[in-house]
């Protein structure tokens, strides 16, 4: 970098929105006891509790007016949560829409609120201040559905483009399905689709960089191999790269059912192990 990096108002918000939906989206399974203990915070941020009630909600986007929204895939709605007196408590909750299929991902861009269902990519016309959404358009189809790990991400690039994150449908395995395990890109239309990376075995979470543009995702690795292996990762998604599954762990380790090292060594590293 050039210089130091100061971040605008905008920009803690969005990144504290972000942290928080990774954090949901990646929490311990029902079964794991919760650990006591204090949550510490950077100087400067406080915890409170902004809405309660919503059941089970995933990921979060903040609307072009600044409106909370939110995904509840296990009832099938979106929910906005406006805080219009800026008290840092939403108003009330309000349905933005329903009877969707496990939504997940979302993402307004030039004009549209995007939703990623576990098998498609719905849209909703967006006029600022909209608290409701009218009917949806289904720009993508045919996503494959379902599966071990049915959550689809989305996130739109400084190039214009719509990149959908669809998981492995196993734990680890040959997948037939070439977009699973995969980051997809597509035109906003929901044409001009390909496989911009692949060896991803579940990506919840992608992100842009606001400064680089580069694509950023997390990375849940595979189960069954003790508590400490493999790591989580952060990846710097590069166009036409293979990450590794589900020939390999973390930084290059060859899984034991699929290992390959001989490819292991040609597939793209980490940036960061968990």
């Amino acid at each position: 970098m050039a210089g130091p990096c100061v971040p605008t108002e905008a920009a803690r918000r969005a990144c504290l929105v972000c942290l928080i939906a990774l954090a949901v989206a990646c929490a311990p399974a029902a079964r794991v006891p919760a650990q006591e203990g204090a949550v510490r915070l950077p100087p400067g941020f406080r915890l409170e509790t902004f809405a309660s009630g919503l059941g089970a909600p995933r990921f979060m986007a903040v609307s072009p007016s600044g409106d909370l929204l939110a995904s509840v895939p296990s009832r099938g709605q979106i929910v906005a949560l406006p805080d219009r007196d800026g008290d840092g408590r939403a108003d009330r909750a309000v349905v933005y829409a329903e009877g969707l299929n496990r939504p997940h991902g979302l993402a307004f861009f030039h004009g549209f609120l995007y939703v990623a269902e576990t098998g498609a990519v719905v849209r909703f016309p967006y006029r600022s201040g909209d608290l409701t959404g009218g009917k949806p358009e289904v720009v993508i189809r045919d996503l494959p559905s379902g599966g071990g790990h049915w959550t689809r991400t989305l996130a739109f690039g400084p190039d214009g483009k719509m990149y959908v994150s669809v998981g492995s449908s196993c734990n680890v395995c040959e997948e037939r399905d070439p977009r699973r395990a995969a980051i997809l890109q597509f035109n906003p239309d929901g044409t001009g689709g390909r496989i911009f990376a692949r060896g991803i075995r579940n990506a919840v979470g992608i992100a842009f960089h606001p400064q680089t543009g580069e694509l950023w995702a997390t990375d849940n690795g595979r189960d069954w191999l003790g508590d400490d292996f493999p790591p989580d990762t952060i990846l710097v998604v590069k166009d036409g790269a293979h990450y590794g599954w589900p020939s390999c762990n973390g930084n290059w380790v060859p899984d034991p059912d699929f290992g390959r090292p001989d490819f292991c060594k040609t597939t793209a590293p980490p940036a960061v192990e968990i």
